[in-house]
C-alpha cells in the first residue's frame, strides 16, 4: 500500500501494512530533511499514531492515506 507523508514536502512511501508506526518513523527519518524518528509525531486525520500501532490494523490506514508529520515540542 502507498502512504503519503506531508512534511515540508510531500513524500510517498510503499508500506506492507504489517509495519509498526515506529518502523514507519525510521523510514521517514531517512528522507532528506526529516527529523529523527524519536522526535516525530505522525498524525492521521488529526489523531496521533502510537509507535506500537500496526499500519494495517487498529485503526487501519486506508490505501493512499496522507499522514501529517510534526515534531515534538520542548517545554512543559
Amino acid at each position: 500500500m502507498q502512504l503519503f507523508i506531508r512534511a515540508q514536502a510531500l513524500h510517498t512511501l510503499q508500506v506492507s501494512g504489517t509495519e509498526t508506526v515506529a518502523q514507519l518513523k525510521e523510514r521517514v527519518a531517512a528522507l532528506p530533511g526529516a527529523p529523527p524518528a524519536e522526535d516525530q509525531v505522525l498524525l492521521f486525520a488529526g489523531t496521533p499514531l502510537h509507535d506500537e500501532d500496526v499500519v494495517g490494523q487498529t485503526p487501519p490506514l486506508p490505501e493512499f492515506a496522507t499522514l501529517d508529520l510534526t515534531t515534538r515540542l520542548l517545554g512543559g
